[in-house]
């Protein structure tokens, strides 16, 4: 059995919380470092072996901007930027191609990582 791998970054403390609590209530499912800004996020992907990482965008930023040298880096590592303050999650991968999951919620964002990571066993 897989088992999915996340970092968070750059995300207030409160979402922070909210999706910790509820990819704790999924066995295969780790948030494994929440970093701040200035924190190297590839480095933390290596650390990690994370599979994932759900980073904070500010307004008008674009989550490709924001992550363009860990997908250098780590291609297969999905990145899934939050916009407006926690109520739309991008996915983007080196493709490159950015993908609106729709409205978040906590549930579904760990669904939409899972899905993500790992789309033929969700």
């Amino acid at each position: 059995m897989w088992h999915v791998r996340i970092v968070l970054v750059q995300l207030p403390q409160i979402l922070c919380g909210i999706i910790r609590a509820a990819a704790a209530e999924r066995s295969d499912t780790e948030i494994v470092a929440e970093l701040a800004e200035g924190d190297s996020i590839v480095a933390a992907v290596e650390k990690w072996s994370a599979d994932a990482v759900v980073i904070g965008l500010p307004e008008g930023a674009r989550v490709e901007q924001a992550c363009g040298e860990l997908l250098a880096a780590q291609p297969r590592t999905k990145v899934l930027g939050v916009t407006d303050a926690g109520r739309q999650v991008l996915l983007c991968e080196l493709r490159p191609t950015t993908t609106a999951l729709g409205q978040l919620s906590p549930h579904g964002l760990v669904e939409a990582i899972r899905n993500v990571v790992h789309p033929m066993s969700c």
